[in-house]
C-alpha cells in the first residue's frame, strides 16, 4: 500500500475499532467496508478476505466448505479479516500476523461471498446493524446500502 493510504487507513481503523461490537458480529461488514475502501483506492490487487475459524468451530468450518463450493450461503465465522499483501487487516489495525485467536481454521472467499454471508440475520446480534452501518459508511466514505438488510 501506499504511504498516504496506509496512514489514511490505520486512523479510519481507529475510528471503526470504537464501534460497540464491532468485533463481536460486526467484523463481516467491517471486512467489506476495508475491502471498498481499498477498492475505492486502487488498492484491491493482493487483498483476501478471509474466514477465521476456532478449534471448536471445525464443524461451522467444514460445512461453509461444503456451502463454498456449492455456492450455498456461509454461516458466520468467529472472524472476518482481509489479508492485503503481506498484512492483516481488520478493526483492531494493520498488522504482520493473524491479529485474533481465531485462526485453527482458515477460509478464502471473494466479495460477493461475504456480502451474501453478512446479509444473513443470524449473525452475532450484539452488534447493531441500525445504528453501526451508517456509521461504518460515514468513516470510509463507501455505501453499505447493500448490507442495509436490518
Amino acid at each position: 500500500m501506499e504511504t498516504k493510504e496506509l496512514e489514511i487507513l490505520r486512523k479510519l481503523l481507529k475510528q471503526l475499532n470504537k464501534i460497540d461490537s464491532i468485533n463481536s458480529g460486526g467484523c463481516g461488514i467491517a471486512a467489506l467496508a476495508i475491502y471498498r475502501f481499498l477498492e475505492k483506492h486502487n488498492l484491491i490487487n493482493n487483498t483476501k478476505i478471509i474466514y477465521l475459524y476456532a478449534y471448536d468451530d471445525a464443524s461451522i468450518y467444514y460445512n461453509n466448505i461444503h456451502n463454498q463450493k456449492n455456492n450455498s450461503i456461509l454461516d458466520a465465522p468467529a472472524h472476518v479479516i482481509l489479508k492485503h499483501e503481506n498484512s492483516y487487516i481488520d478493526s483492531r489495525g494493520i498488522k504482520d500476523r493473524i491479529i485474533c485467536n481465531w485462526k485453527e481454521y482458515k477460509q478464502e472467499l471473494n466479495v460477493k461471498e461475504l456480502l451474501i454471508s453478512v446479509k444473513k440475520s443470524d449473525w452475532n446480534p450484539f452488534f447493531n446493524k441500525r445504528d453501526s452501518i451508517p456509521l461504518i459508511e460515514k468513516i470510509f466514505d463507501i455505501d453499505l446500502s447493500d448490507v442495509n438488510t436490518y
